[in-house]
């Protein structure tokens, strides 16, 4: 069944440096309003790891203050959209976040990371014309098969 579903407000402040753009969040995410709340996905384990913290379920807030302690603003490439579940190749009449207004307000932002392949061409279909590096990381998603020592490696490469 189809449901609509709506970014969540952007983790960011003014010291933020990098953002790391998804698409939309999941279903369980979505409902309970916290990135990446679903089990099978390691986002928060990888980006523990990548900053050398140990992961083990902290409350979202802590999560919360880690990403901006560590200079990193979370949000989505789109603003609402329709989907049946989580996944993100079911994600239909989907509109897009304001990236250029979004970046104007946090000026230290100097890095996107796209967490998954979907958010990188999605940013490449229409706001490429932002001077703005741009780096793509293996998704975090459960759906994402790569073994997670190779995701986390390849992550901590990003991040060098």
């Amino acid at each position: 069944m189809n449901e609509s579903f709506f970014s969540l407000k952007p983790i960011v402040n003014n010291n933020s440096r990098m953002l790391i753009l998804g698409t939309m969040p999941g279903k369980l995410s979505h409902d309970i309003g916290e990135y990446y709340s679903d089990k099978r996905n390691k986002f928060w384990n990888l980006i523990y790891n990548v900053f050398n913290s140990e992961y083990s379920y902290q409350p979202y807030k802590e999560k919360e203050l880690f990403v901006l302690q560590n200079y990193i603003a979370i949000w989505d490439i789109y603003s609402t959209c329709i989907r049946n579940g989580s996944i993100d190749n079911n994600i239909k009449k989907a509109k897009l976040n304001d990236l250029p207004s979004f970046l104007n307000k946090y000026k230290n932002i100097n890095t996107i990371l796209f967490n998954g392949k979907r958010s990188f061409n999605e940013y490449n279909r229409n706001f490429n014309y932002l001077n703005i590096e741009c780096k793509l990381l293996p998704s975090s998603s459960g759906a994402h098969t790569l073994k997670y020592e190779h995701k986390l490696k390849l992550w901590m490469d990003i991040f060098k």
